[in-house]
């Protein structure tokens, strides 16, 4: 509703209260105007406006068209105004020599209005006819109130002399008498109230518009009657006044400000404090005189000269200077703006900073368009004040629209990345934790397909960072089941070509939102399903869009965020070959474990996952101890034998620890984690997982051997059935069986005695380290005797075998009864065996140590180690031969 004449189009039954306080403020203004000595001679519905300032919650009323005011020495003849809104007196009294031009021409032009808002009419058809019915002018039925219409009468009797003045008008019963009182609504007299307790505290912008509630307009009231063209959600007192003990206070401690080093925390505080304060326009006065405004803004031109970091002086210094100027009067905006010109602001755009970055692109903002800066501040703390009914109140009145509107706006001003920041921040705050607001914006409103045409209007690299602000908002802090429903808006289609944008900011922020809607898409996902939108995004060619930005992007920081758009879609599917090692790569520097657990759950990808031993890194961030046991479960869970067993080794030990109880309280006090339950049930399931993995390897090689063994005799019995193979073929495939059944059994338990040793060595080195520096010389001289060993038994292995040989072939023929004297059969051989191994390594053993210990000057000590080696040699033969 821009003006009246639009709301007497409504044809709305307006209230008394309501058209009692649009007459009360006509007649002011025109009041007014008489006392400056002017006549206005052309009162008509467009020249008279609705408003409603931002926040204020009230319907102001005012005159326009002033440059047609005319002064009172005009002849009235000269009026340009409506036949049917012309005062009577220049067609029939102006050859009177009394009659001369006054305020009784506006006031008849008044009552016109009035007439029109209570009937929807005008009172005559033209002039004409108002001379003529005028004396015989019939009150509507519309008209009920008694002293309303005798003021309607009064304001448009034909005669000058009997036509009442503005001044008479106001003192008139159906302002000033009881029922004008008793009409007051609840409404009015708080706001009335409000605008009293603002106007003690100081504010000079307070008039009796604001004061007298017989004047004051509702907006609610209003709204409720005429529907939502004067936006309800701008609803909003003004900021609380400070008293005046409290201004007088707040005075002092800036005073105090002033000549005091403060540490740089201590500074940010008192910026931060201030900039609270800076809201309230009484305390403006006492900042400028202590020097406040040179303070922060020598704080930025200092930072503007470099461009790798910030101070947190400097980071506070924009949240002082922005409400200092939005909320100031002129002479303090034209201060700042000495202080701190644009060009130091611009550079300071430039800085590696985002949060600097949003902060002086907001202050460029407020020095382009205060006010539009302010209403949405204003529209913020609206909505920050809100219950989720309001704002589901707010989001059907029409918001968005609003929004949408000032969005467009803002993108085609020069400076207006501020603005849309600031929408982007009322985005969050509608739609975080609100499924229901979430949905209405989504679903029932155009504000997505809005700003998917406005983006796709402007050339790509005329597209600025800001501008991807509200979507970012809305793919950020909506919940998960309004995330998902964005992917079928085909945003992701959509911008797809903004990260090839020259800006680095712009492509940054793009990938942000399709990461978002894709990362929505693993909700509800168990371990080994692929993702929903990776067929779909593939065959529109998304995907291979994406591959190709990522091959070109020079920036880590982006190319980081492009591989977990990868690892969400290629959860528990093989990454293509041409990119696999180049995406883990990246991910693996910054040890994303989320993502790098997605792509682990298919197990083309584990190898590569690998690649630089990768799981030696495991537990390097201790505060990520549970992302690591996640992580190597869904590894052991995928990887190959080989690779499982490498894992389980190097990790079970830094596994150990997290079930320890001295570990996980300090592990509690030092990351301040107050479930360290989770922490040590979860680790203990996983290293039950991995001493399954170690055992499980190697007596999983057990039972396939005893498997194919089966297999073997089986075949041959069914060949000799069958085929009728002769005897001596028959006894060279046992022959061949037999030795390859040794060769596995053999090669299986210098396995197990190897990861014994090893075992062994881990628990005597506790989180690593050894406690004794004599055992690490003592395991280099077993390695010195190993080695000696070896080269002696190489010479006495081929006897060894031919020995063997000829066992076997004297012990083939007793080997076919049953799978129980196999075993009992083996188990002689072994022993024989081991006793000849024992024999030879017991001399070589005794030899060779007295050649490297020849120096030693402690023999007991020697002697002592043997005795110990010779006793694990017997207690390793003695769990073989079990």
């Amino acid at each position: 509703m821009k003006n009246i004449l639009d709301l007497i189009q409504t044809k709305k039954d307006l209230p008394t209260p309501i058209i009692r306080a649009i007459t009360k403020q006509i007649l002011e203004s025109l009041r007014l105007l008489n006392l400056k000595g002017l006549l206005h001679e052309n009162i008509k519905g467009e020249s008279i406006l609705i408003q409603s300032h931002p926040g204020s919650g009230v319907v102001y009323i005012k005159i326009a068209d002033y440059d047609l005011a005319n002064n009172k020495t005009q002849d009235p003849r000269t009026s340009k105004n409506n036949d049917q809104q012309e005062a009577p007196e220049p067609l029939v009294a102006f050859d009177k020599e009394d009659i001369k031009p006054d305020t009784k021409a506006d006031i008849y032009q008044v009552g016109i209005i009035i007439f029109q808002l209570l009937t929807h009419s005008l009172p005559f058809d033209d002039q004409t006819s108002q001379i003529k019915q005028f004396d015989n002018l019939e009150r509507p039925l519309s008209i009920k109130n008694d002293h309303l219409w005798d003021l309607i009468s009064k304001m448009l009797a034909q005669d000058p002399k009997d036509r009442i003045s503005v001044d008479e008008a106001l003192m008139h019963e159906f302002f000033t008498g009881e029922q004008a009182q008793q009409e007051i609504t609840v409404n009015a007299q708080q706001l009335a109230q409000t605008a009293l307790l603002a106007q003690q505290h100081g504010d000079k912008n307070i008039t009796v518009f604001d004061t007298d509630p017989t004047f004051i307009i509702p907006l609610s009231d209003y709204d409720q009657i005429i529907g939502n063209e004067i936006k309800p959600y701008l609803i909003l007192p003004p900021i609380q006044q400070i008293s005046v003990e409290q201004l007088k206070e707040t005075q002092q401690q800036i005073k105090s400000l002033k000549g005091v080093k403060f540490t740089s925390m201590e500074l940010e505080f008192a910026l931060i404090s201030l900039s609270y304060l800076a809201k309230n326009q009484e305390t403006h006065e006492a900042m400028i005189a202590e020097g406040i405004v040179d303070l922060a803004a020598n704080f930025i031109k200092k930072e503007s000269k470099t461009k790798d970091k910030t101070t947190i002086n400097t980071n506070s210094s924009p949240l002082l200077l922005i409400p200092l100027f939005i909320y100031g009067t002129k002479q303090t905006q034209q201060l700042i703006k000495d202080s701190l010109s644009t060009d130091y602001i611009n550079k300071l755009k430039e800085i590696n900073d985002t949060f600097y970055k949003e902060k002086a692109k907001q202050l460029l903002s407020s020095y382009s368009d205060p006010e539009g800066m302010k209403e949405l501040l204003r529209i913020l703390r609206i909505i920050g004040q809100k219950s989720q009914e309001g704002l589901i109140e707010i989001i059907k009145a029409g918001f968005i629209k609003h929004l949408n509107d000032m969005i467009d706006k803002s993108v085609n001003e020069e400076e207006g990345e501020g603005k849309l920041i600031i929408i982007g921040e009322i985005i969050k705050h509608l739609v975080d934790n609100n499924p229901e607001i979430s949905r209405l914006i989504v679903e029932d409103t155009d504000f997505i397909d809005n700003n998917l045409n406005l983006l796709n209007n402007i050339p790509l690299n005329n597209i600025k960072s800001s501008f991807l602000y509200p979507l970012d908002s809305i793919s950020l802090w909506s919940p998960i089941n309004i995330k998902k429903k964005l992917y079928f808006k085909r945003i992701i289609q959509q911008l797809i070509p903004i990260p090839e944008s020259n800006d680095g900011d712009v492509r940054i922020m793009a990938i942000e939102i399709i990461s978002n809607i894709i990362k929505a898409g693993l909700d509800g996902l168990k371990e080994g399903q692929q993702h929903p939108y990776r067929q779909q995004l593939t065959d529109d060619g998304t995907t291979p869009k994406l591959f190709v930005v990522f091959i070109k992007e020079k920036f880590e920081n982006i190319r980081i965020k492009i591989t977990h758009i990868f690892s969400y879609l290629y959860k528990a599917f093989p990454l293509p070959n041409e990119v696999r090692q180049d995406v883990i790569e990246n991910m693996n520097k910054d040890e994303n474990l989320k993502e790098v657990a997605f792509l682990a759950e298919c197990p083309e990808n584990v190898d590569t996952i690998l690649i630089n031993e990768f799981e030696k890194r495991f537990f390097q961030r201790e505060k990520d101890s549970l992302l690591y046991l996640h992580l190597i479960k869904i590894l052991l869970n995928n990887a190959s034998d080989e690779n499982a067993r490498k894992i389980a080794i190097t990790t079970k030990q830094k596994v150990v620890r997290l079930t320890n109880d001295k570990y996980l309280n300090e592990y509690e006090i030092v990351y301040v984690w107050p479930k360290k339950e989770i922490l040590k049930a979860k680790a203990q399931e996983l290293l039950v997982m991995i001493n399954d993995v170690i055992e499980f390897k190697f007596n999983k090689k057990m039972t396939d051997w005893r498997e194919r063994e089966r297999a073997v005799v089986e075949e041959i019995d069914t060949d000799d059935e069958d085929d009728g193979i002769k005897k001596e073929d028959k006894q060279q495939k046992e022959k061949d069986k037999e030795k390859e059944k040794d060769q596995m059994q053999q090669k299986d338990m210098e396995e197990k005695k190897d990861y014994e040793k090893k075992e062994d060595i881990l628990k005597d080195a506790e989180y690593g380290k050894l406690k004794d520096n004599g055992v690490k010389q003592q395991q280099e001289q077993d390695k010195e005797i190993d080695k000696q060993e070896e080269k002696k038994n190489d010479s006495k292995q081929d006897s060894d075998q031919q020995n063997e040989k000829d066992d076997e072939q004297n012990e083939s023929q007793s080997d076919k009864e049953s799978d129980k004297d196999i075993l009992k059969d083996k188990q002689i051989k072994k022993r024989r065996r081991n006793k000849r191994r024992k024999k030879n390594k017991n001399k070589a053993t005794e030899e060779d140590s007295k050649k490297i210990r020849s120096n030693s000057q402690d023999k007991e000590k020697e002697n002592k180690s043997d005795d110990s080696n010779d006793d694990e040699d017997e207690k390793q033969e003695k769990k073989i031969d079990d």
